[in-house]
């Protein structure tokens, strides 16, 4: 019967902190690795007919709700080609208010430098009131729930938000008061006194909710913006779910090519760095790895080392990784909470090998290995070559 010794189960342990530097650069090459995994999987994809008319047909849904908001006014678009943003339309409509009471009231100082390109507000340009009064009364058939509009729902609203101090009624548009366009256009011209800044912020405040209001009824009652929608989501959905299959086979790929086929290949467990660093791996008895000793420790380490998909999705998707972060894995969870669980447990487990009696990491334990320095053995010579030989 072939011996199962292991021709490192009299050598000394390992250094924890030899083995610990050891585990580290494994996993860099394994992100190496990963990375280039990935890579090759992103070209397949992107290339692949379905995706490709996926991402044509998510554009084509795309260009349609911004131009369903578009219509609405709740938003704009930038020079980009984008959303302008509530928060960038209230500032321009603060500007509108203020310029149109400024030349209502026939100020003679209107600060040409602070109004350059500014249009007065008007029933057409002041977003929020176009909505309630206009737009949601002229197709008051395509929202599934027919109310909150017009100009009395208007004033409810307005009135709730912002000081009804700050208005004055004309032909059915709510224009500043002169004290109000006094106060605004002293803050707009870098004027901060308390008075001011308090008037602005009350106002773009309430400006502000009063657009969210805007914003959330739409989104939820207009039927033509909720079809649309359902369509971009289900096609995003697609391309999104295709990326996190691939990151998925990607990281299983390099996981096994780093922890079992390179191990296999250069025995006794032992990665690149371990082999580098001249360290090994015998079983709790003094014998060499079996079959099951590599699939415990792989999966372990599966979940030990999940937060390197994360750290991809960074390196090549930046700041739009975190759509692919907020996507739910599994049912109940999320890549960022997985990879954040599998940092701690990592480190955890390096802990536990810092109080182990034979330095076992929690993979090592539930493998029944141990990590063996080849460069240090606790025998003579002759017994050295019995183990070589066999």
């Amino acid at each position: 019967m072939k011996n199962k010794i292991s021709f490192y189960s009299k050598s000394v342990l390992a250094k924890r902190s030899k083995k610990t530097l050891a585990y580290v650069l494994d996993l860099v090459i394994m992100l190496i690795i990963l990375a280039l995994f990935f890579a090759f999987c992103e070209l397949i994809s992107n290339n692949s007919t379905s995706v490709k008319n996926n991402k044509n047909y998510a554009n084509e849904k795309q260009n349609e709700l911004f131009e369903i908001v578009y219509e609405s006014k709740l938003d704009e678009s930038n020079n980009l080609g984008g959303l302008k943003g509530k928060e960038a339309i209230a500032r321009e409509n603060i500007y509108s208010f203020t310029y149109e009471a400024l030349k209502y009231y026939q100020f003679d100082n209107i600060s040409l430098k602070t109004y350059q390109g500014v249009v007065p507000i008007n029933i057409e340009n002041d977003n929020s009131y176009y909505y309630f009064v206009t737009y949601k009364s002229n197709n008051l058939s395509k929202f599934n729930k027919q109310e909150n509009y017009g100009l009395d729902y208007y004033s409810k609203i307005l009135f709730k938000e912002i000081d009804k101090n700050y208005f004055v009624l004309r032909n059915d548009f709510y224009y500043l008061t002169k004290e109000t366009a006094i106060n605004l256009d002293q803050y707009l011209r870098g004027e901060n006194t308390e008075n001011a800044k308090k008037t602005y912020d009350l106002f773009y405040d309430g400006l502000i909710s009063i657009m969210n209001l805007g914003i959330n009824d739409f989104t939820s009652t207009y039927i033509p913006y909720l079809d649309t929608n359902a369509e971009f989501e289900k096609t995003t959905n697609f391309l999104l779910n295709v990326k996190i299959y691939s990151l998925f086979a990607s990281y299983s790929a390099s996981l096994i090519v780093t922890f079992l086929i390179i191990p296999l290949i250069l025995k006794d467990g032992r990665s690149i760095s371990f082999k580098v660093l001249n360290l090994a791996f015998c079983t709790t008895k003094g014998e060499k790895l079996d079959w099951y000793n590599y699939l415990i420790k792989l999966i372990f380490n599966y979940v030990e080392f999940f937060f390197l998909i994360p750290i991809i999705c960074l390196i090549f998707f930046s700041t739009d990784a975190l759509t692919l972060f907020n996507i739910v894995i599994f049912g109940f969870t999320n890549l960022l909470t997985l990879g954040f669980f599998s940092l701690l447990l990592l480190l955890f487990s390096f802990i536990y090998s810092f109080v182990n009696k034979n330095h076992q990491t929690f993979a090592e334990f539930l493998s029944y290995i141990i990590c063996k320095d080849g460069s240090l053995f606790n025998m003579n010579k002759e017994e050295k070559k019995d183990v070589r030989r066999n």
